[in-house]
């Protein structure tokens, strides 16, 4: 674990929902899982540009300490950081240490800002 003032970026945590509209269109919506303190790092872009020269998302990895809501995140869900225009696609969840340790998240953000 880090120390307590290292995790300064609040997170918040969704999950995405299928449902339907009043035409009876599916449509999906955002559920907030729950929200945390993390430390956030950004990633280059250089591994992530396509040949064709399409731009690609911003990368993140964001450690926060592991709670019974956030063990069940997984890499269907999203993320968003307070201070980001962008919500990220989390792509990894990888628990650290044993019991209440902590859990590193990865996200990627759509191209431009936004899911």
């Amino acid at each position: 674990m880090l120390a307590a003032a290292q995790y300064d970026r609040r997170v918040k945590f969704w999950r995405v929902t299928a449902a339907r509209d009043a035409a009876g269109v599916e449509t999906s919506t955002l559920a907030l899982i729950c929200e945390a303190y993390g430390k956030a790092s950004y990633g280059s872009n250089a591994d992530r540009r396509v040949a064709a020269g399409t731009e690609a998302g911003q990368t993140v990895t964001v450690r926060v300490r592991s709670t019974a809501n956030l063990r069940t995140v997984k890499v269907t869900d999203r993320m968003e950081l307070r201070g980001d225009a962008a919500v990220y696609s989390i792509e990894g969840v990888v628990p650290v240490g044993a019991g209440a340790g902590d859990i590193i998240l990865t996200g990627l953000s759509a191209k431009g800002a936004g899911a």
